[in-house]
Order: structure tokens, then C-alpha cells, then sequence
């Protein structure tokens, strides 16, 4: 039923709620809402909405009111159960569209801070809103009313009965390296199996202090010898003692001024936007990025002098100057009683005191070099608002929020934003589902006018935090290590769409490798928090710390664009029993400051990729490291991908060094297909455009991870993957391809017309197609058409290998023919199956190349040789060993002499059944061979 009143002069959009006064009437069956005059309101008591005429003569509907202000006449009209368009129910409302303008969001992006009452009144509706469900969707608000709210992890461990948790962490400059061979007393040199080098270039060279057992106190090293794997560090002083194999040895690097990146040597943990002191260390630098498998730290800012040897650093969350006394705290139910406060900040020492004492022990983070997965669980301080802070809240934000809490107590509906900047002072907060009620869960479409992406602008007014977003699926503190809203056991949805908007700051600085710098400080928080089911379309996300922080399944992102952010699209640890199936459709997450997209050791990339735009980033998709993580990209596809210009690889394992031996090298690549994509070079940007982070980068390979396991190139474009100078492999480097050759299962493929130019630009640069850092066992296939070549071994490499047909016998047709370790003239050789080293040998034979660069002057053809795995094909004649055999182009499957017949560019082995009966062993020819 609607009550109408007059009001003297009516101009304003929004009515703030007062005192409570009678509004009863009778109710008059079928009357329709009023027609309003200029002055006028109605209310309606069935669903507390307000109907009312604005100063442009449009009519608007309401924010929710508990009451009308003393004094104001309500006139009865209509009811609630014959409305017009303009004045129907909550729920039936809730299936067209919720105006924000309608409950004081103005988005005209200047301030308009709210009153008080209707600053807490709104807020505090996150508490008592209730889904249709009877779920209480912010029900982490009723134990903290909204307020200054943020997480931090204790960096030090806090015995149980302690009163005072640590927040500050200290180490020291420097790398701990294994030995790879024992040494023994009175020895010289060393033996280890990596030179750690920083992303600065700060290596282990001539002259580093180096200490551990049986290392003389002052040794240093005075010269480097060896390759990769097996390098020999000779000493200023022989050792006084046996240096065990795998002993762990520090060396106390010195990063030179003007370094950002540095190994460091830590007991406790340390976190990105820690804020670092030392000397030689700028004041306010922070802490952008933290590599814990290589145990290194890159700065925001610069050191502005060399680092001596041993330099001691120490780590403050940013954050712990927010933490104030009378905070309530709260954390781990074993840990922290449920009325712990805050009774005493020592920003100096980085310790709070809190009152009770804990009822448990607190971890820190893992310490990078890290010996173990133990990870800190966040301690969240929160103070509700003053009655000053509600008063000078966003009217904007509080407008957004309280017509998404309409849409949610309808059961779902689309909150439409109308062309404008909104400014936010705090995340909006959607509602999450348990995963079992969220199916059936309509949710909220929150966005602008469709195709018009720039027109509906949220501007986040300052920085809310780390963790916390402009637009956040639940709980904006929450996190894998507190099992809140996202990360709950049970599994969360947020359906809805988001759509059509921009989310950018109002100015921000940019530069690849930092994170990006607001006011001169680098950003804490998050475009959005994502969760499952909340689909994008035409969203654009820049100037934030990650452009999306996503926990999600089943859900698709079309024609959305993450630009300029520290990393674009971060895969945070995953929601257990739910995770995968992500459709990117024309998904674009270039010109990030890292990575266009970052995968938690916990997590990983799953679903399909339909003309992605993943490029100008150092890293296309970065694999964080850690102990024990999961794969990084399983059982996805990549269709018709432009990812060019990125600085550093394509997919990268951020545990295996750049240019050395991985130390911690532990993510996989598993079940891939890459379809007519040009991943990888520099597109029209030109190598002297590559968007490197802070000293730059070593490119090691287009993918280079520590296993592969079936995935495929296909339709390989002619001009893809150029190689690029300084790459350790034209295409992949990796410790191993899993597969099985014989059954055509696993391994990696790469097949189209552009197999033949990959394997050339190889050649021609004198690397491998495929490396591993220190060996490799699998298996890899490359093909130019219908015949396949392959290359498989446990130290092969993937450069075309010559023939001789040195120390040829005539063995009978079907003889099985492998690798062997004798060897002539320097060639290895091929021997019969079974036969022990040293046998005679016949056949074709292959040139190690780690000795022997293939030159004109050999006068030997290109030839795959490889061990393992035996292909059969077919030929109609008795052949003579060490003849070269290839596949007919008129029989498939009988072989010809390879100088009888020219078959073009797609030579190789044909595996279709031919006609002969004849059954030998033979390995394929490099296309275009005869």
C-alpha cells in the first residue's frame, strides 16, 4: 500500500531516515501508486520502498527506510498488490534493474560524503541483510560492523601464552648453493650446481665471501670455471675440512648501488609490501615482489649504495602503522580469544601486545630459502567507524552497496550504473553462496550501459589495503590461511556478471617490474576479488596491485581488458572441490608491470583461451614457486592467440633461474594444445621495445618449466616463435617431457608448416629446439605434415645430427637399432638392440654436439637420432646399414632409399599400413632431407 506526503521543497536525490513516527492507515484495495507533484513522496509500507519526483521531473525510486522524518504527512494511496512499473514490489523490481542514483549514488566524481545516520544506517544493513534463502550472506559483519578492517601476517612465530605478536622479520643479504661433489680437507676448489644470479644481475663471482662447514673463516672466490650444472668456484684458502656433497654453502653477495633486486637469507617470513630499512636502502622502499624458490626480494626503489657483505635488512608490514589500541583482534579460533583487543603498538620493535594472551602458538610465513610449507595465518584488526568517518563516507560507494543489498534480498537482480565516475572509499561487497544453495542462485549483474566501458567509471578514492578490492565477492579480508568467504571449505559461489565498467584510480605511475605507485607509494590492493560464476564482459581493470585476485570455476570472461597492473589476472590458492573450467574468451592482460597472468603454487590456469591478447608483459603467464606446489597450466586450450612482445617468455617457472641451473624449478605443463597462435618474438614492437622488469631479464626459452606433459602446438604459423638472441632453447627448456613414444602418448608436439622454419632458426642460431637444464629424458615430436620427426633422450639435443656410415655391417631387415656409447671418429655411434656398450656398430650414427658444432666442412646431412623408443615402418628391399631410409611419397609406410626420391619439405615417417611385409627399425629424417 503507498503512503503520499508533501514536502515544502523537495530537491534533494536521497532521503536520510530519522526518528520513527505512525504511519497507519487503512489500506484502499486496487489504487495504483499516486502521481506525484512537484514536492511530493509516497511510501510504500509493503517493501519500505520511496517513490518520489525529482528536480528533472523523472520519477525515482528510494533507498529502503525504516521510517519517514517527524513532521511529514503520509497520505495513503494505492496498494501494494496493483502496482505500476514505477512503484511494483522489491522482488518484481529486482528482475529489471536497481538504479544506485536511486538510493544517493551520484557519479559525477566529485565528494559527497553522507550523514552520519545514513552512513552507519547503511552499513549496517551488510549486517541484517538476509538472502531468500535464510542464509546471512555478511554474516563476517556482524562480527566486525564495518570499519577499518585489514589483515597482517605475523613475519616471527608467538609461543602459546605470548602477549606479544612480532610483525617484523630480519635477514641478511646473501644465497645458500649446494655442492653438487664432495671436496676433502685442504681442497682448493668446489664443485656446485648453480651461479645464483638476481634479476639485477647479482651474481656469485670473483671475489664473494663464502662460508660454511669446512670453508676457512674470510675465504672468498677467486676464479669461476664450468657450465651450467657443474660449476667449479676455486678459494682464496683451501678448506680445513671434507665439504660433503649437498652441503649448503653461503655466499654473502654485495648488489651493487642502484640494484632493486637482491637474494636474501631469512629465518621467518616476508611479504610483498613489507616495508625494508637497512642502510643503502631508500627510505619508504617496499618489498614488490618475493621469489621464495629462489630466495629473492625485488625492491620498489633502488639501493643508493653497494651493499656490503652480510648487509642486514629488516621487514615491517606497511600496514602495522594502521593498527591502533582498542583494535579488536582476531585470527585463528585455537590462537586468539574471541575478545583479544589491542593493548599496545610498538612501531619501532614491529610488535603489537594484545590482551588475553594466545591460547595457542602463531606461525610465521615460510622464510625463503625455505625448508619447509608452513604458512602464517593472517591476524585481522578491526575498529568500527566514528561517527566523523560514516559522516565523510562516500555517497557513491554507500549507494552501490545499498542497491546490491536490494538486488541480494530479492533473490537477484541487475544494479545498473548509469555513465559517470563513482567514487569508492571501501570494496562493494557481492554476495557469496555456498557452493551446494548457489546453483539455484540468481546473483547480481553490476555494470554500466552495455558496450560503453569507459562510460561507468569506479574510482577507488584510496588505498583499501592488501587483500582488498574495489569490487570483492565476500568477506574483503579474507584468505586461503583464514578459510573466509572465497576460501571457505565448503566452497563459495558469487554469481552475477560484471560488466561494462571501468576500475582505475585517479592517477597512478607505471613502470615494468614494480608494482604501480599511487601518490608515489606502490599500491597494496586489488581490482577485484573474483569468485566463481561472477562472468565479465567488457571490463577494463588498471593501476592496481593484481587487476583481478581470482578464486573461481565455471565462469567466463569476454572481451575484458587488465592493463598496466603489477601482475593482470592472479590465480590465487584455490577453493577446495572447486576450481577450473574458465572460458577467456577475447581476454586481454597486456602491458602488465610483471605478468599478464600469475598462478599460485596452489593453484592453476584450466579451460580455454579464444583470441587471447596476453602480450608487452615480461612474463605472458608466470608459475609462482614454493614447496610442493601443483601444476601451473593443466588441461587448457589456446585458439588463435596474439601474445607477442613479452620481454622475458611465455609461460615461465619462477623457480628455475635465468641463465643458470634452477634451484626449486618445480611447475608443470600438463595436457596443453596450442592452436594458429602467434606466441612469442616481438611482433611490430621491435626487440628495442621489450617490456623487461628492473635490470632486466635473460631470456632462457619461449616455455620454460620443469616438466611437459602432452601438449601440443598445432597449425604452427611460419613465422612463429622466432628465436631470440641469448635463448638457451629456441622453443622450450625443461628437465623432462613425459610421455610414451611408442603408443604416441604424451610428450610435447609441435606440428604445422612452421615445424620445418622453427627447427632452421635453431640451427642457424646453434641451440636447441628443446633443452633441459641439466639433461633432459622424454620424448618431443615436431612435424611438418603427415610424418613426424622426433627427438627423445635423456641428454639429447634437438639440433639436426649428422650420419656416417663408419663401421657399417649388413644386418638383416627388423635388426632393432638404438643409441650406443661406443663411438667413431668422435661421432657416438647406434648399436644393435640389447648389445652392450662397446659393441660393433652399424647404421647411422650420431655427432654429440656438446663437443662439435655441426659446419659445412663435416659433409654430413642432418639426421635425428635418438635413443629409448624404437618406430616401425615398412620397406619392400634389403637395405644396407648405414644407407639413410625415409618414407615413400606414393606407398605409405614402404621406405625408399633416402637419395632415391626427393619428397619436400615434409620428410620424415609415415606411420599409416602399407602393403610390404618386410618389418624394419628405422629413425625419421629431418624434412626436406633426400
Amino acid at each position: 500500500m503507498w503512503k503520499r506526503t508533501l514536502i515544502a521543497s523537495m530537491t534533494l536525490a536521497y532521503i536520510e531516515p530519522a526518528a520513527a513516527i505512525d504511519l497507519q492507515s487503512t489500506t484502499v484495495p486496487g489504487r495504483a501508486p499516486p502521481s506525484l507533484s512537484n514536492g511530493e513522496l509516497a511510501i510504500n509500507r509493503a517493501d519500505r520502498t520511496l517513490l518520489f519526483k525529482n528536480v528533472d521531473g523523472t520519477i525515482g525510486v528510494g533507498a529502503l527506510l525504516n521510517a519517514l522524518p517527524a513532521g511529514r504527512k503520509a497520505v495513503e494511496q494505492g496498494s501494494a498488490d496493483d502496482l505500476t512499473a514505477a512503484g511494483r514490489s522489491l522482488k518484481a523490481r529486482a528482475n529489471d534493474a536497481f538504479n544506485p542514483r536511486d538510493y544517493g549514488a551520484f557519479g559525477d566524481s566529485a565528494t559527497h560524503t553522507a550523514g552520519a545516520t545514513l552512513g552507519i544506517t547503511t552499513l549496517a544493513q551488510l549486517a541484517a541483510a538476509t538472502a531468500p534463502n535464510g542464509l546471512k550472506p555478511y554474516s563476517f559483519v556482524s562480527a566486525y560492523p564495518y570499519g577499518v578492517l585489514f589483515n597482517l601476517n605475523p613475519e616471527q612465530a608467538a609461543a602459546s601464552g605470548a602477549t606479544v605478536i612480532p610483525f617484523r622479520t630480519t635477514g641478511t643479504v646473501g644465497v645458500q648453493i649446494k655442492t653438487t661433489a664432495s671436496a676433502t680437507s685442504g681442497a682448493s676448489s668446489v664443485v656446485v650446481g648453480d651461479l645464483f644470479q638476481t634479476s639485477d644481475r647479482t651474481p656469485v663471482a670473483v671475489g664473494t665471501p663464502v662460508s660454511g662447514a669446512g670453508i676457512p673463516a674470510g675465504a672468498t672466490v677467486s676464479t669461476v670455471a664450468g657450465s651450467a650444472g657443474n660449476w667449479t668456484l676455486t678459494l682464496s684458502a683451501p678448506t680445513t675440512a671434507a665439504v660433503a656433497t649437498g652441503a649448503a654453502l653461503t655466499f654473502s653477495v654485495q648488489p651493487a648501488s642502484g640494484s632493486y633486486s637482491m637474494p636474501v637469507l631469512l629465518t621467518s617470513g616476508v611479504y610483498q609490501g613489507d616495508t625494508v630499512t637497512g642502510s643503502c636502502i631508500p627510505a619508504g622502499a617496499q618489498v614488490d615482489r618475493v621469489n621464495q624458490a629462489r630466495g629473492e626480494i625485488v625492491l620498489s626503489a633502488p639501493t643508493t649504495c653497494q651493499l656490503s657483505a652480510g648487509h642486514a635488512l629488516a621487514f615491517t608490514p606497511s600496514y602495522l602503522s594502521r593498527v591502533e589500541v582498542g583494535m579488536s583482534v582476531s585470527g585463528p579460533s585455537a590462537s586468539i580469544a574471541a575478545n583479544a583487543v589491542v593493548t599496545a603498538v610498538d612501531q619501532t620493535a614491529g610488535t603489537v601486545t594484545i590482551s588475553p594472551a594466545l591460547t595457542g602458538p602463531l606461525t610465521p610465513d615460510t622464510p625463503i630459502p625455505s625448508t619447509g610449507a608452513t604458512y602464517a595465518t593472517p591476524v585481522t584488526f578491526y575498529r568500527p567507524y566514528t561517527d566523523a568517518e560514516a559522516r565523510a563516507l562516500e555517497m557513491d560507494r554507500l549507494g552501490i552497496q545499498a542497491a546490491v543489498n536490494a538486488a541480494n534480498a530479492a533473490g537477484g537482480g541487475s544494479v545498473d550504473l548509469a555513465a559517470g565516475i563513482y567514487r569508492t572509499d571501501g570494496p562493494i561487497i557481492l554476495q557469496t553462496f555456498s557452493a551446494g544453495s548457489g546453483y539455484t542462485q540468481a546473483g547480481v549483474a553490476i555494470g554500466g550501459q552495455a558496450y560503453a566501458k569507459n562510460g561507468a567509471v569506479l574510482r577507488p578514492v584510496r588505498d583499501f589495503g592488501p587483500g582488498q578490492a574495489v569490487i570483492s565477492c565476500g568477506d574483503p579480508t579474507a584468505k586461503a590461511s583464514n578459510k573466509r568467504a572465497l576460501y571457505n571449505d565448503k566452497g563459495r559461489f558469487c554469481n552475477g556478471e560484471l560488466h561494462d565498467v571501468l576500475i582505475r584510480p585517479l592517477t597512478y605511475t607505471f613502470a615494468h617490474g614494480q608494482r604501480p605507485k599511487w601518490s608515489g607509494v606502490p599500491v597494496a590492493m586489488d581490482g577485484v576479488k573474483q569468485g566463481p560464476r561472477l562472468n565479465w564482459n567488457r571490463v577494463v581493470v588498471q593501476g592496481f596491485n593484481n587487476g583481478a585476485l581470482a578464486v573461481m570455476d565455471h565462469t567466463r570472461l569476454t572481451f575484458s581488458h587488465l592493463h598496466q597492473n603489477f601482475i593482470g589476472w592472479r590465480m590465487d590458492d584455490q577453493q577446495e572441490g572447486l576450481f577450473g573450467d574458465i572460458v577467456y574468451d577475447e581476454f586481454r592482460a597486456n602491458g602488465n608491470a610483471w605478468a599478464g597472468m600469475s598462478v599460485s603454487p596452489t593453484s592453476y590456469i584450466q579451460g580455454t583461451m579464444i583470441k587471447p591478447y596476453i602480450a608487452s608483459n615480461p612474463y605472458a603467464i608466470y608459475c609462482e614457486p614454493t614447496i610442493s606446489p601443483i601444476g601451473c597450466v593443466q588441461t587448457f586450450s589456446m585458439i588463435q592467440a596474439n601474445n607477442e612482445n613479452n620481454g622475458c617468455g611465455q609461460i615461465k617457472d619462477g623457480g628455475i633461474n635465468e641463465g643458470y641451473v634452477g634451484a626449486g624449478g618445480s611447475r608443470d605443463l600438463v595436457n596443453i594444445r596450442i592452436i594458429s597462435s602467434f606466441n612469442g618474438g616481438y611482433g611490430a614492437f621491435g626487440s628495442t621495445s621489450i617490456p623487461n622488469p628492473a635490470g632486466g631479464c635473460q631470456w632462457s626459452a619461449y616455455y620454460d618449466v620443469r616438466q611437459i606433459s602432452a601438449m601440443v602446438i598445432e597449425d604452427l604459423i611460419v613465422n612463429d616463435y622466432p628465436t631470440i638472441a641469448g635463448a638457451q632453447a629456441a622453443l622450450a627448456r625443461i628437465d623432462r617431457i613425459n610421455g610414451f613414444a611408442s603408443i604416441g602418448l604424451g610428450g610435447l608436439y609441435v606440428r604445422g608448416p612452421g615445424a620445418w622454419g622453427l627447427m632452421q632458426r635453431a640451427q642457424a642460431a646453434g641451440v636447441d629446439v628443446v633443452g633441459g637444464h641439466s639433461g633432459l629424458a622424454g620424448v618431443y615430436y615436431a612435424s611438418g605434415g603427415w610424418q613426424y620427426v622426433t627427438l627423445e633422450g635423456p641428454t639429447f639435443k634437438a639440433r639436426p645430427m649428422p650420419v656416417s656410415d663408419a663401421g657399417a655391417t649388413a644386418l638383416p631387415l627388423g635388426t632393432l637399432m638404438e643409441h650406443g656409447t661406443a663411438s667413431i671418429s668422435g661421432n657416438l655411434a647406434v648399436r644393435r638392440a640389447g648389445q652392450s656398450a662397446g659393441a660393433a656398430v652399424a647404421g647411422v650414427m650420431c655427432q654429440d654436439w656438446t663437443t662439435q658444432q655441426p659446419t659445412a666442412a663435416l659433409g654430413v646431412a642432418p639426421f635425428v637420432c635418438f635413443t629409448g623408443q624404437r618406430v616401425p615402418f615398412l620397406t619392400d628391399a634389403i637395405a644396407t646399414p648405414g644407407r639413410m631410409l625415409k618414407p615413400s611419397t606414393t606407398t605409405f609406410g614402404t621406405a625408399t632409399t633416402a637419395t632415391a626420391i626427393t619428397d619436400g619439405p615434409a620428410a620424415g615417417l609415415s606411420m599409416q599400413n602399407g602393403s610390404s611385409a618386410a618389418l624394419t627399425y628405422g629413425k625419421a629424417l629431418w624434412a626436406a632431407q633426400d
